[in-house]
């Protein structure tokens, strides 16, 4: 439920209450396990025009549950947020600051923000750099899920530097625009989901980890078609062991080619990964790959669109997880229906 109402000439309010849940029933030899979670989150945010910039406030409830036949220590838990935004730009210059404070019933209060700058150095040429923390707390899934979980898990804190530089140009009906960002993450207790050698899958925490890399992009527009390319160049890390954290490449990429046909958007794209492994100790691997996907989305009525999408259309055989497919094709369909 939503509600967005004007309360002067400078003053916005939002309203957003919604629930979610996740019932599942884990089956074994040693009986069935039901798994139930339920959240319930209440936003109320408040946008302000100032005469320099905009301030946007919000506050934050969420409501976590959890109902299962194992008794846990913890199974509800609620989580208060205060959080505000100031966004201004000025000549050349655009500055965004931010300051959040969370208080968990279960892992006590976190203050966390950031501070991002930009300049444009001419009509083609922009630059921006900024700095953040952040606090992640396991969720019950990690905490407590049958047969895949640690109950020991603490929460993540991060710190994150990054900066960027982006060109465009446009010659005629060709618009180009270009885009490298580089950036240095360190987060302490790391939540990664990892398997041993005998199959004993669960949440751990990376006392130390590193996530230095460089994300690189290109996007050209050409009268009904659009390229869209980009690239990763990172080295997700153990601080204390060197090894590659489980489950992350070194190097990702993707392509996507995109056509006006009419009405119709037709669409093809390519996704590439390099070597990962599902362990800490880097014992695990898993090799490379390249997929295609096909999508295509047809507004068939105003506010009504259907969307057809099929991954891996070529059925390559690979693996996100150990010794789990991905299933192969798959073709997925749905209606979008937006007012």
């Amino acid at each position: 439920m939503t509600s967005r109402n004007r309360l002067a000439e400078r003053w916005t309010s939002l309203l957003t209450i919604g629930e979610g849940s996740d019932d599942s029933l884990s089956q074994s030899a040693y009986g069935n396990d039901p798994f139930k979670t339920t959240q319930r989150q209440f936003l109320w945010q408040n946008d302000v025009t100032l005469p320099l910039g905009a301030l946007s406030v919000m506050l934050e409830r969420r409501e976590e549950r959890l109902a299962t036949n194992a008794g846990f220590a913890v199974t509800e838990r609620n989580t208060n947020s205060a959080t505000g935004v100031y966004q201004m730009r000025w000549d050349a210059f655009a500055l965004q600051a931010n300051l959040r404070r969370d208080d968990s019933s279960q892992y006590g209060g976190k203050t966390t923000g950031g501070i991002a700058l930009g300049y444009r150095l001419s009509p083609a040429w922009r630059v921006t750099a900024g700095y953040s923390t952040g606090f992640k707390a396991p969720s019950f899934n990690d905490l407590y899920y049958p047969f895949f979980s640690n109950p020991d898990l603490v929460p993540e804190t991060a710190r994150n530097a990054e900066a960027g530089a982006y060109w465009t140009a446009s010659a005629g009906e060709l618009r180009w625009e270009a885009r490298a960002i580089g950036y240095y993450n360190r987060i302490d207790d790391l939540i990664v989901f990892q398997c041993d050698a005998s199959f004993n899958c669960m949440p751990q925490n990376v006392s130390r980890a590193l996530l230095p890399g460089v994300t690189l992009g290109v996007d050209a527009t050409w009268r009904a078609t659009q390229v869209k390319a980009s690239l990763d160049l990172q080295h997700p890390h153990d601080e204390d062991t060197g090894n590659l954290l489980p489950r992350r490449a070194r190097t990702h990429g993707a392509v996507q080619v995109l056509q006006q046909a009419g009405p119709v958007q037709l669409g093809v794209e390519f996704v590439a990964s390099s070597l990962r492994y599902d362990d800490a100790a880097n014992l695990v691997r898993m090799g490379g790959y390249g997929i295609v996907n096909l999508t295509a989305d047809w507004p068939f009525a105003p506010g009504w669109s259907l969307l057809v999408r099929g991954n891996n259309v070529f059925a390559k055989n690979y693996q996100l997880a150990a010794d789990f497919s991905t299933g192969g094709a798959q073709v997925f369909a749905g209606v979008r229906w937006q007012p």
